[in-house]
């Protein structure tokens, strides 16, 4: 492995990383246009952001487990 991949490749997981660290904040820099749209109160915003980062945990666990299920069905490398 030469050296110019392997920081291709750390350049590639950090661009990744950040958006998808981006991608489960973004809900947060809208909370103010939400908030006056919806004319939601503080306490009804936070419930909302609750369920958002309950939801996108919850599915984060749930798609993860499926691709492991693929994997390990479908990978004819791993033997039981």
């Amino acid at each position: 492995m030469t050296s110019g991949y392997r920081w291709y490749a750390l350049g590639l997981l950090a661009l990744i990383n950040l958006l998808n660290y981006v991608d489960r904040n973004v809900i947060y820099a809208l909370f103010e246009p939400i908030k006056q749209d919806l004319s939601l109160t503080d306490s009804q915003l936070g419930w909302l952001g609750s369920a958002y980062i309950l939801v996108f945990s919850v599915a984060y666990v749930l798609i993860n487990l499926a691709i492991d299920l693929v994997y390990t069905l479908f990978d004819p490398r791993i033997r039981y």
